[in-house]
């Protein structure tokens, strides 16, 4: 009886799986302007890309380049082949700072002192939390120039946070993973949405995705089974670039124990 019971929830269990990766998903997004008062948990249950706009300071946090253009924090910059120490705002004001975005690893040494960590708690503070999420982790700051491009990536926390906070606007490529098949992990190099060609990529033409622009102070929740990939959105050509520096924004993960779990394992089967 055990063993009939077994085969048939796993029968079961498979028929689910298949409906589900066939299944004709409806796209649709949330959007809410910041209030107060807003119950968070009710929207989050619904499980669909929510958009916050004109999110408050507490939110924003302090990654902008108005309130880091003056800083002179040590930052290690690679240049002709060789690594060499610059200040933050000596940094932004040469030509490699207009030219070139910094490196990832430059940008998470900046998290701590524009406190991203403490801005990301007062989200949880503020309602954006749940008895079995696990303390938020330490965002990741990011600065966009207009040839710059996160590929594609699906998410593996509870929710993603993709916040706009200076600069040019954001543009986000989002699809859900019902919508992108399997093959694309068969890829060795990362995938670009704006710039994949159906012959490189068969499948990339038939995929149903939405794009979203995300302007400084708006910001992007994700939830678990969604592909996406950001950029800056690109700005007419007579049009100066923001700030002369790009777009600003940073990303923060909120983990349940199961994602955090299944996305260190991943990682981990990255490697190697």
């Amino acid at each position: 009886m055990v063993i009939e019971l077994a085969v048939l929830l796993a029968i079961l269990a498979a028929i689910c799986y298949v409906a589900y990766r066939s299944a004709i998903h409806e796209f649709q997004i949330l959007q809410k302007d910041y209030e107060a008062d807003t119950d968070w948990g009710t929207l989050l249950s619904e499980q669909l890309p929510l958009v916050i706009r004109d999110i408050p300071p507490s939110w924003l946090g302090g990654w902008t380049y108005g309130k880091t253009g003056t800083k002179t924090w040590p930052i290690i910059i690679a240049q002709n082949g060789t690594r060499r120490k610059v200040a933050w705002n000596a940094y932004l004001s040469t030509q490699q700072g207009q030219d070139r975005a910094p490196s990832v690893a430059v940008c998470d040494e900046l998290a701590a002192p524009v406190k991203l960590l403490q801005t990301f708690q007062n989200w949880g503070y503020d309602g954006v939390t749940r008895p079995w999420w696990l303390p938020v982790g330490t965002p990741t700051p990011h600065l966009f120039l207009q040839t710059d491009c996160k590929p594609l990536e699906k998410t593996k926390a509870e929710w993603t946070a993709i916040v706009s906070t200076d600069g040019a606007p954001l543009e986000l490529w989002v699809a859900h993973e019902g919508a992108v098949p399997d093959e694309i992990y068969e890829y060795e190099d990362p995938v670009n949405p704006w710039t994949a060609t159906t012959a490189a990529y068969p499948w990339v033409g038939d995929v149903k995705f939405i794009e979203i622009k995300l302007r400084p102070g708006n910001v992007v929740l994700l939830p678990r089974h969604w592909w996406y990939a950001v950029r800056a959105a690109p700005l007419q050509e007579d049009a100066p670039m923001l700030n002369g520096h790009g777009a600003w924004w940073w990303r923060g993960d909120i983990h349940s124990v199961p994602s955090k779990v299944a996305a260190l394992v991943g990682s981990q089967i990255g490697k190697n």
